[in-house]
């Protein structure tokens, strides 16, 4: 598996990397405000993140 590093994960960071695990990378993410901020993208399994695209993609 590719590995992927994100400098940030504010509403770019977040939307890379989402788009990245569900598309089967692996991803790291360097966040300078603290680990209680990435809560938003741990525990989603890719089924949902790729749930979560498609929809956020219709709605654009």
């Amino acid at each position: 598996m590719t590995t992927i590093g994100i400098l940030g994960a504010g509403q770019a960071g977040s939307t890379l990397a989402r788009a990245a695990i569900a598309s089967g990378y692996g991803v790291v993410i360097a966040n300078s405000r603290g680990p209680e901020t990435l809560k938003g993208l741990i525990g989603q399994s890719r089924e949902e993140l790729i749930r979560n695209l498609q929809l956020a993609q219709r709605a654009h």
